[in-house]
């Protein structure tokens, strides 16, 4: 399930050699003020050690250009792995020597450590080691949550396609010539009920990682993971791709998460083999921050397309949302039936860009969408936003397109 390529044993000496020569400069770094200041009102807190990026010394690596395929991505993750691990040893070696070994967790999709219930003796003994990093309380992320939610009865199923479908032409492309079939999609989310009676039979066995609870088997707390997976690869006329096979992260509750449970989704749906063909993500947390672009590069060196709702923060201009307006990835809009953009849709150039990047870079149906929903295997719901928008402009675009372009 999960056997990666072999690397040729030409090029382990050159692996070798880039990593021992790849040592990090020596500054000093900063602890977060707002991290202190909980600290020392609550005894503690948690923290993430960030330290500098290592994505341009993986991507720029030699080796890289002679592979493809499994190959590279156990290339790549093998660079990031090294790379990160030399860079977080002195800072690993200090955790431990503290008590706080079985409290750490270290990331390699991007350089950085989480670690739970952070006291000030900890945070004191790290900010006194050499290097360049930061330590900070968690970047918190909150759902891209549907501007209006309608639970509708099992009686309101239809057998036939949604105006999205429709709208769209998906079923002229699975008359030709597919339905999505041998194409894997991933989504980061809430969770999915992997007992509704739309998504039961799309399920890839062993896509499933919780990092909210560490549950085993796929799960919804909150309805917006099913819906929108549902709008990916649902049955009854709710999906773009109703043949398409789907993995899930839970990064996020109801009340969303963070980006060390976000992290954690990056490196499952890196890790898993065989890829998903796209990765799909609502979920944001201000304007113009960069805290997940390492993954997301990371994701694209892989060959995973990453697609972000846009935000639901419309109308005006420099509304959209990180990371969807981020330049290294596609962002995308709403629109409704008559193809107008949505009044919610978060728009403009995005906020701080030099130069300006306009955002979104496409548009899809995204008002009064009806899909899966958690209350119950025959459930279903009417949500509008950008997360909808999201998954029909990525399932249409890249699972469907995509897969008649390699066949």
């Amino acid at each position: 399930m999960n056997h990666q390529g072999r690397v040729p044993r030409r090029y382990s000496l050159l692996f070798a050699i880039v990593v021992c020569h790849y040592v990090p400069s020596v500054y000093s770094g900063k602890v977060a003020d707002s991290l202190m200041e909980k600290i020392k009102g609550q005894g503690k807190s948690d923290a993430v050690l960030e330290l500098p990026s290592v994505m341009g010394s993986v991507l720029s690596n030699p080796i890289l250009a002679f592979l493809s395929g499994d190959a590279k991505t156990s290339m790549l993750m093998n660079l990031m792995q090294q790379f990160t691990s030399a860079s977080q040893a002195p800072f690993m070696s200090a955790i431990s020597g503290l008590g706080f070994g079985d409290k750490v967790q270290p990331f390699w999709v991007s350089n950085k450590m989480s670690i739970k219930n952070a006291n000030l003796p900890l945070v004191q003994a790290l900010s006194s080691l050499q290097g360049p990093f930061t330590l900070r309380e968690p970047q918190e992320v909150k759902l891209i949550r549907a501007v209006r939610t309608e639970i509708l009865n099992v009686t309101k199923r239809q057998q036939k396609n949604e105006w999205g479908v429709m709208k769209i032409e998906a079923p002229a492309v699975w008359d030709s010539t597919t339905r999505g079939e041998n194409v894997i999609v991933a989504g980061i989310d809430t969770g999915v009920l992997k007992d509704h009676e739309a998504l039961k039979d799309n399920y890839y066995e062993g896509g499933w990682h919780d990092a909210m609870s560490g549950k085993d088997e796929p799960y919804d707390d909150d309805g917006h993971g099913t819906h929108t997976m549902g709008t990916i690869a649902g049955q009854n006329g709710i999906g773009v791709a109703p043949g398409a096979k789907w993995i899930a992260c839970k990064g996020l509750g109801p009340r969303g998460g963070n980006d060390v449970t976000l992290s954690e989704c990056a490196q499952f749906v890196l890790k898993f083999n065989p890829r998903p063909k796209v990765v799909c993500n609502s979920w944001g947390g201000g304007q113009g921050q960069t805290f997940f672009n390492d993954e997301i590069a990371a994701w694209q060196a892989a060959g995973i397309i990453p697609v972000f709702a846009v935000g639901n923060e419309g109308s005006g201009c420099t509304t959209a949302g990180s990371p969807g307006d981020q330049p290294n990835l596609i962002s995308v809009g709403a629109t409704d039936k008559n193809d107008k953009i949505a009044r919610f849709s978060s728009r403009g150039y995005a906020k701080g860009s030099n130069p300006k990047r306009f955002k979104p870079e496409v548009s899809a149906p995204g008002v009064n969408i009806r899909s899966a929903f958690n209350e119950g295997p025959n459930s279903y719901a009417s949500l509008q936003g950008t997360s909808m928008a999201g998954n029909f402009h990525q399932q249409w675009k890249f699972t469907i397109r995509s897969f008649i372009s390699r066949n």
